[in-house]
């Protein structure tokens, strides 16, 4: 991963690993995170594929399991649900044209990953255009040419 804003490291997580003892650290990450059913969370391995395509892609990926009480009536299920934190990958000095096919593309292979994991719903944030969705777009021409003001656009099809 590169360098970013986290002085080496590519996550929060990769700097308490790095700075506080094991024995802390699930301390930690127990008043971070929480737990599921009185356990702390279960990581989950990922297909090599799905990691390969990670480090060609550059973005980070992880994996939890969430396990629920039985239910007296119905078997169990799994469900795997993707979430996606979006990245700017083009430099904003780029036309608004540009830097929105750079998101469209990083998102599309975020989604295609999320696929060969096994992921049946995708939450994503902020990845699409959305029509007038704050109140400052209509006096910052520089941001209007991100919104759609209720036209069909190819996100909307």
């Amino acid at each position: 991963m590169s360098d970013g804003s986290l002085a080496g490291y590519d996550s929060v997580e990769k700097i308490l690993e790095a700075y506080i003892p094991a024995e802390q650290l699930s301390h930690v990450k127990r008043v971070l995170y929480g737990t599921n059913q009185g356990n702390p969370l279960a990581a989950l391995d990922l297909p090599k594929s799905v990691q390969a395509a990670a480090a060609a892609g550059d973005y980070d990926l992880q994996a939890y399991r969430f396990t629920a009480a039985a239910e007296h009536f119905r078997t169990p299920r799994i469900v795997r649900i993707g979430l996606i934190q979006n990245a700017i990958v083009t430099p904003t000095t780029a036309s608004m044209a540009e830097q929105r096919q750079a998101i469209y593309d990083r998102v599309t292979d975020l989604i295609d990953a999320a696929g060969q994991a096994g992921v049946k719903i995708v939450c994503m944030q902020e990845a699409w255009v959305w029509p007038a969705s704050t109140t400052w777009s209509s006096s910052v021409p520089y941001w209007s040419g991100m919104m759609h003001m209720g036209r069909p656009s190819g996100t909307q099809q």
